[in-house]
């Protein structure tokens, strides 16, 4: 066992070591998802366990809140939301949930979806066959196979008429007509302003978005707003946007490092497998299978190094 650095490096190494890490983003508002046992719980960047594994299931912190899973007094599955304290600050009675996004949350009632606010009111009813998170105002929502996209007082702004609808960010959301179309980018008025033309298609972050052209597994690249390529789809297996200036990108399925902006690989390829970053921390996967997860630094350092 090689330790690297400080002594706070080793007490983070340490803890990490006895987790299964969960494949997401590292720290979310200072805390990460922890597997324990058969429990889920959470831990800061000291390492130390400051929400006890209790959940059946857990998601990352989002506006001070975060949702989980636990078995009500038949052993039915709820979801519900804690805060940083670890108290249950809404209770667990939704068969779903997502995470809070400017003040609201998509939560499923029996097979229907709606929004709740911080204090747990159903502010938005459940109609909605999925919905996802509130970005720039607008969520996307479906009725079946058709998506549009609701303001936060529940009225369609963008009419369901897309077959997909990804997440608002920078202005342009990724979107597909029908199953059969190309994926394009829409404004807020529900203009396409980035032609359809692309086989799949990410939100933009930090002003690109990962897109895919071709059939291929290896045809990633990265679009300005203008739909111009600025990092060439020459080699990429997968990708993650663009975080804290860096962005996660996969030679192949066993071999992923991370470029910046201008397309050069600032961390080397040989993790097999990478996540973006988070609070200046990235995870990544060392071997085949299970393998074993550590914390990297934007300099590539681990935090730890299991010999």
């Amino acid at each position: 066992m090689k330790f690297i650095s400080t002594v706070k490096l080793v007490l983070l190494a340490f803890a990490f070591a006895l987790l299964v890490p969960l494949e997401a983003m590292a720290f979310k508002e200072g805390l990460d998802v922890v597997y324990l046992g058969d429990k889920y719980g959470y831990v800061n960047k000291t390492g130390n366990v400051v929400i006890q594994p209790e959940f059946t299931e857990a998601k990352d912190f989002s506006e001070g809140l975060a949702a989980v899973k636990v078995l009500d007094k038949e052993e039915v599955p709820k979801w519900g939301y804690i805060n940083k304290a670890g108290k249950i600050l809404i209770q667990p009675e939704f068969s779903q949930a997502k995470g809070f996004s400017e003040g609201l949350a998509p939560v499923r009632v029996s097979d229907k979806w709606g929004f709740v606010d911080k204090t747990g009111k159903m502010v938005i009813q459940p109609e909605f066959s999925d919905a996802h998170v509130f970005s720039e105002g607008l969520a996307s929502v479906c009725f079946g196979y058709k998506c549009g996209y609701i303001n936060k007082a529940g009225k369609m702004v963008i009419q369901p008429e897309l077959f997909s609808a990804g997440e608002f960010s920078e202005g342009l959301a990724p979107v597909r007509v029908t199953v059969n179309d190309k994926w394009g980018f829409i404004n807020n008025t529900g203009k396409m302003v980035i032609q359809p033309k692309f086989s799949e298609a990410q939100s933009f972050s930090e002003g690109l978005a990962p897109v895919k052209v071709g059939g291929g597994n290896w045809d990633w690249g990265f679009i300005d707003k203008t739909g111009r390529f600025v990092i060439q789809p020459e080699g990429y297996y997968s990708v993650w946007g663009f975080a804290e200036g860096l962005a996660a990108v996969c030679l192949s399925s066993y071999q992923c490092g991370f470029i910046n902006k201008a397309g050069e690989m600032v961390i080397q390829p040989k993790y097999t497998d990478a996540f973006a970053f988070s609070d200046g921390l990235a995870k990544v996967k060392v071997g085949d299978g299970w393998g074993k997860w550590y914390f990297i630094d934007k300099t590539g350092t681990l935090i730890m190094e299991d010999k």
